[in-house]
């Protein structure tokens, strides 16, 4: 195990250009004042530790490209939108070469028991990605936002073949015990209210958007209505024609 530490140790040593630091000490190579190996530190806080102030704390790499790990040491150093004090992995990469990062799990067996998840203490993993293609998320997802309130907000357009929305249905107007409003009552509501009853209305809309389900089941129970009153009127105009035939 220190025979590989001290090879790893010396390849990071020849990239850093740091002094590196071992318990023992050889020639060379001075001695860490903990039973560690420190690269740049004498005194490691880890089996092995790689630190630098002022540049890339360790690189990995070979003509075509490199991946580099640091701390940003002010707003914007190693990537435009990196922070003072942000740890940053990136990648490198060499002329007409393609740049990045592949994470790749060695298991092809679809089986889902093999991932890659991010998270933290307080939330766990809220993040993962599983090798039977599937990726959970135990969050808010913002498209287009970087303040998102629901579990999926997108700010801009979304095009989809096919959107499946669970929610209740309308077929209620169609019991016995459903009261329908009177054209009259429908009259009177629109004159005074400007919209439909049951139907938010424009300012409503424009301030909190459309539930998808809710305004859907709210038009359908419109169009059983409509439907309603139109078999009433057939009703009233099939009375009037016998009668005028009985005449």
């Amino acid at each position: 195990m220190r025979r590989l530490i001290w090879g790893f140790s010396v390849f990071f040593c020849t990239n850093v250009f740091a002094q590196i630091y071992i318990p023992n000490g050889t020639s060379g190579v001075l001695k860490s004042t903990t039973d560690k190996v420190g690269i740049g530190k004498s005194n490691p806080s880890a089996l092995f530790e790689v630190y630098s102030t002022n540049a890339p704390s360790a690189m990995i790499g070979g003509p075509n490209g490199r991946i580099q790990i640091g701390v940003s040491t002010s707003n914007g150093s190693y990537a435009p939108y990196a922070k003072n004090g942000n740890s940053i992995l990136r990648v490198l990469g060499g002329i007409n070469e393609e740049k990045g990062m592949l994470f790749h799990i060695a298991n092809d067996l679809g089986d889902g028991r093999s991932y890659f998840k991010f998270g933290d203490d307080k939330n766990g993993a809220w993040f993962s990605l599983y090798n039977n293609k599937k990726v959970i998320i135990n969050g808010l997802v913002g498209i287009g936002t970087s303040n998102p309130s629901m579990a999926l907000e997108v700010n801009g357009k979304i095009r989809a073949k096919e959107i499946i929305v669970e929610s209740g249905w309308a077929d209620f107007v169609f019991s016995d015990e459903y009261r329908l409003p009177s054209l009259y009552e429908v009259k009177k509501h629109i004159k005074e209210h400007k919209h439909l009853p049951g139907i938010p209305t424009e300012s409503e809309i424009k301030e909190t958007g459309a539930n998808l389900g809710e305004i859907v089941v709210k038009l359908l129970q419109k169009v059983e209505e409509l439907t309603l009153y139109s078999i009433q009127q057939q009703e009233i105009i099939d009375k009037s024609i016998i009668n005028r035939n009985i005449e």
